[in-house]
């Protein structure tokens, strides 16, 4: 114990000092039980989309000091900074300032005649609640150290930017007003986490932050003891009605009764719970009737880059690079699948194979159809000649999400349609546990990688090998759909 008393005492850095406004615990897990697994893909992906936007955004506020003292050397960083803010420097990116306990890197601080302002780089396109707190712990950090800051912005990403004219990348928001309520908290809350993570771990009660801005990452040592159907499981519940029904003693969801929700999902899965068994609804033969034959079964992957870097492309519009269709219904059932190669738009090539992979279809169906038709839109306002095409085939998608939804519940979906979650209840004999990409944010990342910078991935047959696992995922997607439907159809 006086080995992490010891190491509990060590200076919070902001990004540790968010872990702990959200929970105490996630803060003493990551101090005193750290996940040793490496970051995934999609983490790296999204923590090289970071350093990017960092970059462009020293490359637009022009030349500077950067602090380059590794992390770990803190008062080698110290230093570097006091000699940065001794030499008078207009610009000043990651200094390093510590005090009251805490350690914070700034990304940028901007020299003005009344002392410095404070700017926060962010990856997003608006300002959110939790930078604000971000931006007040180190505004009271520098102030604490005796660097007059009077004034604080957020740096975030512009959503009206279009590439390739990046010159309105960004848009700087003066935040002082809004974080200047919240610093008399900081000294409060950085003394009560520095006192919790010298003693055990604490107790804390479930809560909405355990979901909220994103699932926990160490949701399942929390809530991983809790009774199976768990009221929080019930499909769309709030957690003001989660609080209601625990005060009222209803802990699992077979306590409730159907009245006490109004969406007819979750007043299924409520008799589901209690009849501890699979509901069929007598429709579901009507609705799988409506995907009128042949049927074309589609899904995209697409990539979302901070920066864009393709014509017309805006922060984070996710652009479709991947398609696969399996075919059913007709004497040549047959899979066409695409997937972009490095250099260039990847969408107008893409658009013409997925006219020509769709043509002769009735119907279209996809899982969470709204994502496939923003898609098919973003290609039609992209590449303007296969617009036609391109829109006819919104007008014959077809959503197998709600279909499932509402006539179908088994006791393995746990409040959730995803076809992760269904297809393991329903097609337990296919799954993608095979594949070597198993679920969509990997694929993003890798999808970038290999249109972007596909250098990184190794030589051709390295490259070769990837997008045939990245061809083999979305594969399995639509062929999912199809043993889906098969399924329901064999139940309705």
């Amino acid at each position: 114990m006086a080995e992490k008393a010891e190491i509990a005492v060590k200076p919070l850095s902001k990004s540790r000092y968010l872990l702990g406004l959200r929970c105490h615990k996630l803060l003493w897990l990551d101090e005193h039980e750290p996940d040793p697994s490496p970051p995934n893909d999609e983490a790296l992906f999204r923590m090289n989309e970071g350093t990017a936007v960092g970059e462009r955004a020293r490359a637009v506020m022009g030349p500077g000091v950067l602090i380059k003292s590794p992390d770990f050397a803190r008062e080698q960083k110290l230093a570097e900074t006091q000699r940065a803010l001794d030499a008078r420097a207009a610009l000043i990116y990651e200094a390093t300032f510590s005090a009251g306990g805490a350690v914070v890197r700034t990304d940028i601080l901007r020299r003005t005649d009344d002392g410095f302002d404070l700017i926060e780089v962010k990856s997003s396109t608006s300002v959110k609640a939790e930078q604000l707190a971000e931006v007040a712990m180190q505004l009271w950090v520098l102030r604490a150290a005796g660097l007059s800051v009077p004034r604080a912005f957020v740096m975030h990403l512009n959503s009206e930017c279009r590439y390739p004219d990046l010159s309105n990348l960004f848009v700087t928001e003066d935040v002082t007003a809004d974080v200047e309520p919240l610093l008399a908290d900081v000294p409060r809350e950085l003394a009560a986490q520095r006192a919790m993570l010298a003693g055990p771990v604490p107790e804390i009660p479930f809560g909405p932050y355990c979901k909220r801005p994103e699932k926990c990452a160490r949701f399942g040592e929390c809530w991983g003891a809790l009774p199976e159907h768990h009221v929080h499981t019930l499909y769309r519940i709030q957690w003001k009605s989660v609080e209601k029904n625990l005060a009222a003693g209803r802990e699992t969801i077979d306590q409730m009764d159907e009245g006490m929700t109004a969406m007819p999902p979750a007043k299924r899965q409520i008799r589901s719970v209690r009849a501890r068994e699979r509901i069929i609804e007598d429709g579901l033969g009507a609705a799988l009737d409506t995907l009128r034959a042949p049927v074309a079964w589609l899904d995209f992957e697409t990539v979302g880059l901070a920066v864009p870097a393709w014509p017309g492309c805006a922060p984070f519009t996710q652009v479709p690079v991947q398609f696969s269709v399996h075919w059913t219904g007709r004497s040549d059932n047959r899979t066409r699948a695409y997937l972009a190669t490095a250099g260039g738009d990847p969408r107008p090539a893409l658009a013409e194979e997925l006219v020509r992979a769709c043509e002769g279809a009735e119907t279209i169906v996809a899982y969470y159809a709204s994502f496939e038709r923003g898609c098919i839109e973003q290609l039609a306002e992209a590449v303007p000649e296969h617009a036609a095409a391109l829109r006819r085939i919104n007008e014959r998608l077809v959503d197998l999400l709600p279909i499932v939804r509402d006539h179908v519940y088994d006791l393995a979906f746990h409040g959730s349609f995803s076809l992760k979650k269904v297809l393991p209840a329903l097609v337990p004999s296919l799954s993608y546990d095979d594949l070597e990409v198993k679920e969509g944010g990997s694929a993003m990342a890798l999808l970038a990688q290999l249109l972007l910078d596909p250098e990184r991935i190794g030589g051709d047959d390295a490259v070769e090998k990837l997008r045939r696992d990245l061809l083999a995922y979305c594969e399995r997607d639509t062929l999912a759909m199809v043993r889906l439907a098969e399924a329901l159809r064999a139940m309705s």
